[in-house]
């Protein structure tokens, strides 16, 4: 399940689990943060690395977007990154 927040012009996506994934509390969701900035998307996502965060797919180019990238959070929550080059959703 997806829905999409737009938040001071760029989109928040939340989703449930990925396949595959186990289900714990606090993490049985994820975040996704999609802006047009790449810099934008490139700092957060090293602030919440260097936080405590734990980087499950480091921040890179993907053969389905631009610039995508996936970590948990200090506090379990997943967090997923990505590029909208206008062309992606």
């Amino acid at each position: 399940m997806h829905t999409y927040l737009n938040i001071t012009g760029n989109d928040v996506m939340f989703s449930d689990c990925l396949p595959g994934m186990p289900v714990t509390q606090g993490g049985n969701f994820n975040l996704a943060y999609i802006s047009k900035d790449k810099d934008e998307i490139t700092g957060i996502f090293n602030r919440l690395k260097n936080d405590g965060g734990q980087v499950i797919m480091e921040l890179q180019e993907t053969i389905w977007i631009g610039l995508y990238g996936f970590l948990t959070d200090k506090f379990g929550i997943n967090w997923q990154f990505a590029h909208d080059s206008g062309n992606a959703f």
